[in-house]
């Protein structure tokens, strides 16, 4: 019934009613940031047709975040706890986005076990969302303004929310800081628990990078020939989702979709419960394979890979975050060793209700790569 789901009308499904219920968003995001939705046209349009060119500052930003956080510090075997691993480059700034999401997601699960009169004083009590949104502002704000007095128009996120806002947040800064605001820590997981697969994926960004395995010089068009990269990180998604929803039928209820059941059906995947991590590779590029070249890559759609969604509401900044999660898992593989600290044990997800996230206490261990290793 996937067909009939992503083909609804809007006044038969909502999928803006139903996130909203979900989230909680009244007391979560505030009650504009879903019903004006304009930052999703800018992610759609704006973002979508520039990110070749972004794709290096993406990769800079990626090379001096590890650096920051692991990477003067990595010199032997280290553990580092799966949660404290990208903070970025400016701590208040970084700390305001791992905390929002956190207290968007895991907060809207907790005050949903409330009744509806009492989930207005569970949101102030277990969410801080607008002390979050009045941060982000305090650093967006000088942008802002700064953007008003320059005569050369700059090319990003800030400038197309800015062009893209109704009057009223045009110059707002709490207005712009809630749409600026797990999925790779599901992969490096993959990745340190089956150490197997470092060598045929360093082979491959040898190949498209040169062996001196300059990650900094990405590319867009570098990474589409990265076959195996995208399935490894397409197969982390199919075993290791966000969540999963059942399906009730009263009017007024939520109705979704169970990727984990779609994910691990042996109809469609062979030896579905096993992790491998070149499973959409080996037909890429192939005119004998089943599916087309675009539904086996990693931003690819279908009705049997449910990661991104479908449909008209298939999620817009999957080929931004598909950039980023290469970005990142190519680092570490140029640059790093990476074992579980319990050899090839992957430890199991963590679930909140319907969410899915990876294990909050999974223990990486990291170790610069020597120079000639493969």
């Amino acid at each position: 019934m996937l067909d009939a789901l992503r083909g609804a009308p809007e006044h038969v499904l909502s999928m803006e009613a139903a996130m909203s219920d979900l989230l909680s968003a009244d007391y979560t995001l505030g009650t504009e940031t879903l019903r004006n939705t304009y930052h999703l046209g800018v992610i759609k349009n704006a973002m979508n047709k520039q990110l070749g060119s972004i794709v290096p500052d993406i990769s800079d930003e990626t090379t001096k975040a590890f650096g920051d956080i692991i990477g003067a510090r990595v010199t032997d075997d280290r553990s580092l706890d799966s949660d404290s691993l990208f903070s970025g480059r400016n701590e208040d700034y970084c700390k305001i986005n791992k905390l929002f999401t956190k207290h968007v997601v895991f907060g809207a699960v907790f005050i949903n076990f409330f009744p509806g009169p009492l989930k207005k004083i569970a949101g102030a009590m277990f969410t801080r969302i607008s002390g979050l949104q009045k941060r982000m502002a305090h650093h967006i704000e000088p942008l802002i303004q700064a953007r008003s007095k320059e005569v050369e128009r700059k090319d990003d996120m800030l400038t197309w929310l800015i062009e893209a806002a109704p009057v009223e947040d045009k110059n707002s800064a709490e207005a712009l800081a809630l749409r600026i605001l797990n999925t790779f820590t599901h992969a490096l997981l993959h990745l340190a628990s089956k150490p197997e697969y470092l060598q045929p994926l360093r082979q491959e960004l040898e190949e498209q990078f040169g062996d001196s395995l300059d990650v900094t010089t990405h590319q867009l068009e570098t990474f589409d020939k990265c076959l195996k990269l995208d399935s490894f990180l397409k197969e982390s998604q199919r075993l290791s989702g966000l969540g999963a929803y059942g399906t009730m039928i009263p009017v007024g209820a939520i109705v979704g979709t169970i990727p984990p059941a779609i994910h691990a059906d042996e109809r469609y995947y062979k030896n579905a419960d096993t992790f491998d991590g070149f499973r959409f590779s080996l037909n890429r590029g192939s005119n004998d394979a089943e599916q087309s070249d675009a539904s086996l890559r990693l931003t690819g759609l279908g009705n049997t890979y449910l990661s991104f969604g479908g449909g008209r509401h298939a999620c817009p900044g999957r080929f931004l975050a598909s950039v980023e999660l290469k970005c990142m898992l190519s680092h570490v593989i140029a640059q790093y060793d990476v074992k579980m600290a319990e050899d090839g044990v992957r430890p199991p997800d963590d679930w909140f209700g319907p969410m899915c996230t990876p294990s909050a206490k999974a223990e990486v261990l990291f170790r610069r790569r020597r120079k000639g290793d493969l």
